[in-house]
C-alpha cells in the first residue's frame, strides 16, 4: 500500500521479531523532528520540545536523545 516508509519499516521490523523465538525484545519509540539543524520532540507536551544529540561513550559511540520522550510500545498499531 502507500502507507509510507516509517509505518512499512516498523511492520517489517515487529515481523522479524515474531519470527525470532530465540529472543525476547522491548522496543520503544521516539517522535522527533529535525529541522535547520534543531531537534524537537513530537511527542512531548512541554513547551520546550527541543532536545539534544549526545555521544554515549559507555555504549560503543552511539548517539541518545536525553530527554526526550520514550514510549513503549508492543506492536506496529501501537505506532
Amino acid at each position: 500500500g502507500n502507507e509510507g516508509i516509517l509505518y512499512n519499516s516498523v511492520v517489517e521490523i515487529f515481523a522479524r521479531i515474531q519470527q525470532d523465538r530465540d529472543h525476547e525484545y522491548e522496543c520503544s519509540l521516539q517522535f522527533v523532528q529535525i529541522y535547520n539543524e534543531i531537534i524537537q520532540d513530537l511527542l512531548t507536551n512541554s513547551k520546550s520540545p527541543v532536545v539534544q544529540l549526545r555521544d554515549d561513550p559507555e555504549n560503543d559511540g552511539a548517539v541518545y536523545l536525553p530527554g526526550c520522550t520514550t514510549v513503549p510500545v508492543g506492536s506496529a498499531g501501537e505506532c
